[in-house]
């Protein structure tokens, strides 16, 4: 009797940004040879999902060769920048602080839950895992690492508060 093999499952989200920026500026590469990537990846399992994640505007001929890759390129428009701010996450992050503000301007500062709900309300298909996060308290720790929002939590409503920084 033979035994089955498992073989792993890859997942591969690219900050592609700033991998091509890193292999540009750092080895002098462009555009960005994803070939060995792939090869690795190949080595150590099946890759289930690739995901790369840009202002595609600025790649055009990257884009060509990641869709002969079959990697899904996700577009990150880069009209709102922030320099402490991974490229990708702009706009969600960008969101988040535009929803704290308002809610903070109109009284007492917003609770964690909840939050995620007001998001949606401003854009409906807003979701943090599309940004990498598993959890909207995962999001909002990152949002709180890079100094946008502060938390505090709050034992009289047992949630989380939040402000904008500065």
């Amino acid at each position: 009797m033979q035994w089955p093999t498992t073989t792993e499952r890859i997942a591969l989200f690219l900050d592609y940004e700033n991998l091509a920026i890193g292999a540009r500026d750092g080895l002098g590469v462009s555009p960005f040879d994803f070939g060995p990537v792939a090869d690795a990846l190949a080595e150590r399992g099946r890759v289930v999902v690739r995901r790369a994640y840009a202002d595609w505007s600025y790649f055009d001929a990257d884009r060509r060769l990641l869709a002969r890759a079959h990697v899904e390129l996700i577009e990150i428009p880069q009209h709102i920048t922030f320099p402490e701010v991974d490229s990708a996450d702009d706009h969600a992050f960008r969101l988040l602080i535009d929803v704290v503000r308002e809610l903070q301007a109109s009284g007492a500062p917003p609770q964690l839950s909840g939050l995620n709900n007001q998001l949606r309300k401003r854009l409906p298909d807003f979701s943090e895992k599309r940004y990498g996060f598993n959890s909207f308290l995962s999001f909002a720790k990152a949002a709180r690492a890079r100094d946008l929002i502060t938390m505090e939590w709050d034992d009289d409503v047992g949630d989380y508060l939040l402000r904008v920084s500065g």
